[in-house]
């Protein structure tokens, strides 16, 4: 018994410390509740001059997701399962902006993304084949 009381917390922390990549505060950023900002889509970088960044965000209840994608806004739910990701159609609101190219190839890899990863304040979601699709950093908190 004593020997299985050793165990356990060696295998937990062992366990942890595996699933666990280490930024500069010390832990992973969690998918849901974190804000991750768009820095590069299908290997350009976002260069759009917004007012804010670009942006998703995965609720902490239940599968909604939420972003700006330079002009607009998104909402829809998404699906996880391990590590394989899908989003459901995404509704967007409709306003024009003068430079459209980036919101449209944002969305288009959004309706793509097959797979996910997240190390450090990195994410990245790819497609099928794991090639990156978007790749996003998360916002500093306030």
């Amino acid at each position: 018994m004593t020997r299985l009381l050793l165990v356990l917390p060696a295998v937990a922390l062992i366990a942890g410390c595996s699933l666990t990549p280490a930024n500069e505060r010390g832990q992973t950023e969690p998918l849901q509740g974190t804000d991750w900002q768009l820095y590069q889509v299908l290997d350009q970088p976002v260069t759009v001059e917004t007012t804010r960044p670009l942006s998703i965000q995965f609720a902490t209840q239940g599968n909604q997701v939420s972003g700006y994608s330079g002009c607009n806004r998104f909402s829809g739910t998404y699906s996880l399962y391990g590590g394989r990701m899908s989003f459901e159609p995404l509704i967007s609101t409709k306003m024009a902006c003068r430079d459209m190219n980036t919101e449209q190839r944002y969305m288009d890899a959004l309706s793509s993304v097959r797979s996910w990863e997240a190390k450090g304040t990195e994410l990245w979601l790819m497609n099928a084949d794991q090639q990156p699709l978007l790749r996003f950093k998360a916002a500093p908190e306030m």
